[in-house]
């Protein structure tokens, strides 16, 4: 069901908003009015900048931190943690900031070493200081490339043109070489070299020999490495705290939203607006009287064309699937809730697409270790939940289709997927009419609620009776009064369909194009064909992998370990393969054929200002 929602002003004196706003923090049931463009507190940029620094440092020492085991219990962190000021939990954070700001100092001077080291191999023969490869009175050293094939050539030329050529080293360009001429000789034993194609090129920037420099930058080099390894030896001690840094960025990230909060202030009073739920009005006074009595809590009406924000009250069953619709669309205030009717079929359906007995094992036992060892929290939780429950009905549609990992063991109750696809394929498009009749009579129903019963009528009932009749004409016992059925369902909508056209011509071909609907209908109904198709593909390839684990283990005991780790390697993946294809094929059947019935959402999620934690679990324990 959804809420129905009261808007609320508080008053209260200036000097306690800041009591005010984490009383209402902690109460987690006050959503406020959002503040007009550019009215954001001054302060709450920067302490949700801090809270993002603190959080982006916490996720570079996740991998310093000691691992947890998967089924390990989340820390917990209660109200006074989560709003204490603490000091060690800054200095500590400043501690592994500076070790951070080391360590990428560190890893930069590695870098560079090793770059000045590669760029210097190819020189490394070269003897002479690099600084000293300049013009002296007599003579000119240069240093340049030339292809291998020209080296024997280009040493011939630069011989007979009096000067000196000595090979160097080789580098991705050519072979590098070294050029010493008298000064009145350069430009001929230039000359010489040029058919040869020299080029000029000057070795690394640096000083001594390339073999001393190397040397030099493989000690800095060595050194880094030292202050990187001694570095992260800290940071692993600090990572060995990270739960005091996580609960000081909770703690940031929550003031950050208090004081993104700007109310309407006067010299010395401030007053607060927004939304609760209309059975927390007196949870939220309760809330303010602990922290002062000098406040004034009224209900408002709201402004005209205001929409109120949607809080979903639902059983333990249904409110794991409230994520489901809000993915398609928020339920608006004075709309119909889906949930309880989506979560049924959606539960239904997804047996049916994954209807193995021990794949439906596998899942309640997996979930509910995760659910009781994890307790997970948000969208996490309720996807984990969803699986739980459709465990069951995948276990029953197991039964259903004498299917145990793939193995008959029992003969079917109803079908044999393997042997009686066309049943099967019958039975998921009964399946879909069910499901979009549900759909229709939540319209029919959405409609008679505004007053509008004869639409209700016109417009849903009699697709329904058309739809039903035209289906029993399929059966011999029935055709007759299917016939007529789905007569008095066309006559319906052939009348009725067009009559909000002004004249009587668009109500006559308004019944006809009504009529036309039909194909959509039909398209709906066969859309639930791929019920067939993933349930006999999940069917077939868990087939495929015992077959395969049948032929391997007769071939002795490493046969044997082999058919067992096929099994083991092929179900885990067809089980996963197929957990994914349910929930994505599921959900699209609820937002296409069921949602597209009746649902337009449009609605805005209730959001009190509350404790949403990211990194560490909340309770409010005290």
């Amino acid at each position: 069901m959804i809420y129905p929602m009261k808007k609320i002003s508080i008053y209260a004196m200036k000097q306690d908003k800041d009591a005010l706003l984490l009383a209402l923090q902690r109460c987690g049931e006050f959503m406020a009015v959002p503040a007009p463009e550019g009215g954001a507190a001054p302060e709450s940029e920067s302490t949700g900048a801090l809270a993002r620094d603190t959080e982006d440092l916490v996720g570079s020492l996740a991998s310093f931190a000691p691992k947890k085991g998967f089924l390990a219990p989340d820390a917990t962190v209660g109200f006074l943690q989560l709003t204490a000021e603490d000091a060690q939990a800054a200095a500590l954070e400043e501690t592994a900031k500076e070790l951070s700001r080391q360590m990428q100092a560190a890893q930069t001077q590695i870098a560079q070493a090793a770059a000045w080291q590669e760029q210097l191999l190819p020189w490394k023969s070269l003897d002479i200081p690099i600084e000293k490869l300049t013009q002296t009175k007599t003579t000119v050293f240069r240093t340049g490339v030339l292809d291998v094939a020209q080296v024997d050539g280009a040493a011939q030329a630069t011989r007979e043109a009096g000067a000196y050529m000595q090979v160097i080293g080789h580098s991705t360009e050519g072979e590098l070489v070294l050029l010493a001429a008298i000064k009145e000789e350069e430009d001929a034993a230039l000359e010489a070299l040029r058919p040869f194609g020299y080029a000029d090129t000057t070795p690394p920037r640096t000083t001594g020999t390339p073999a001393q420099a190397m040397e030099r930058f493989a000690a800095e080099e060595a050194a880094a490495r030292a202050s990187l390894d001694g570095a992260k030896a800290q940071l692993a001690e600090v990572a060995a705290r990270i739960e005091t840094l996580q609960i000081l960025c909770e703690g940031r990230r929550a003031r950050a939203q208090r004081e993104a909060l700007v109310p309407a202030e006067t010299t010395a009073t401030i007053c607060l607006t927004g939304w609760v739920r209309a059975g927390a009005v007196e949870k939220v006074r309760g809330a303010l009287r602990v922290v002062t009595d000098a406040f004034d809590l009224c209900e408002v009406e709201p402004d005209a064309g205001e929409r109120a924000p949607t809080a979903l009250k639902n059983n333990r069953f249904v409110s794991p699937f409230e994520g489901i619709t809000n993915m398609f669309s928020v339920p608006a205030q004075g709309t119909l809730d889906p949930n309880p009717a989506m979560s049924l079929w959606y539960w239904l359906i997804m047996g049916m697409f994954m209807g193995d007995v021990g794949y439906g094992l596998v899942m309640a036992i997996g979930t509910f270790a995760y659910l009781k060892l994890k307790n997970p929290q948000g969208e996490l939780g309720r996807l984990v939940r969803i699986f739980f429950m459709g465990s069951f009905t995948t276990i029953f549609f197991g039964v259903m289709y004498g299917s145990y990992f793939s193995v008959t063991l029992v003969r079917p109750v109803m079908f044999d997927l393997m042997s009686q696809p066309m049943e099967v394929l019958i039975f998921s498009l009964l399946v879909g009419v069910a499901h979009l009749f549900t759909g229709m009579v939540m319209a029919a129903i959405q409609k008679a609620r505004g007053g509008d019963l004869p639409g209700a009528i016109f417009d849903h009932v009699s697709w329904m009776l058309l739809i039903a009749g035209l289906g029993m004409l399929f059966l011999p016992l029935t055709a007759g009064a299917g016939r007529i059925i789905a007569i008095l369902g066309a006559l319906i909508i052939l009348c009725t369909a067009g009559r909000d056209a002004p004249n009587v011509f668009g109500r006559i071909t308004g019944g006809f194009l009504g009529l036309y609907g039909i194909s959509g209908y039909v398209s709906d109904i066969l859309s639930y064909s791929r019920i067939l198709a993933l349930a006999l593909s999940t069917a077939v390839i868990g087939f495929v992998m015992n077959l395969l684990a049948g032929m391997v283990a007769k071939a002795g005991v490493f046969g044997v370990i082999g058919a067992i780790l096929i099994c083991l390697v092929g179900h885990v993946f067809n089980l996963a393969m197929g957990l994914l294809s349910a929930y994505v094929h599921d959900c699209r059947l609820q937002y296409i054929e069921f949602f597209g019935k009746f649902y337009e959402g449009g609605g805005v999620e209730f959001k009190p200002l509350s404790f949403q934690t990211k990194l560490i679990r909340y309770e409010d324990k005290g």
